[in-house]
C-alpha cells in the first residue's frame, strides 16, 4: 500500500507543477524559465534540444517540453499541446530523477 501512496504523491506533485507552469505561462510568457523549472531541468532541456536559445523565456521552454513528448511543431490544437506539455514534464521529471540517481551512484564510489 505504501508504493501506491508514493506514486500518488509523485503524480500530485507533477500535476501541481503542470498547473503552475501553464498558469505562469498565461500570465507572463516572457518571464524567465526559472519561474517554473529548476536550473537542472533547464540545462537538461537545452541538452536534449542541442542548443541554448537566444531568449530564455518560459514560452520557449514550454515549447521544448512539448517537443520532448514528441509533439509536432505544426500542430495548433491547444488540447494536444497541453497533453504534450504534461507528457514532456513527466518525461523531464523522470530524466532528472535518473540523472540525480546516477550522480549519487558515482559520488558514492
Amino acid at each position: 500500500m505504501g508504493r501506491r501512496f508514493d506514486v500518488l504523491a509523485a503524480d500530485a506533485m507533477l500535476a501541481w507543477r503542470y498547473v503552475w507552469l501553464l498558469a505562469m505561462h498565461r500570465l507572463a510568457p516572457d518571464a524567465p524559465p526559472t519561474l517554473a523549472l529548476t536550473a537542472d531541468e533547464i540545462a537538461l532541456l537545452d541538452r536534449l534540444s542541442g542548443d541554448r536559445p537566444e531568449r530564455q523565456t518560459l514560452s520557449v521552454y514550454k515549447r521544448r517540453l512539448a517537443a520532448v513528448a514528441g509533439r509536432k511543431r505544426g500542430a495548433t490544437v491547444a488540447r494536444a499541446e497541453a497533453i504534450a506539455v504534461w507528457r514532456g514534464l513527466a518525461c523531464l521529471t523522470d530524466l532528472a530523477i535518473a540523472a540525480e540517481a546516477r550522480a549519487q551512484k558515482y559520488l558514492a564510489r
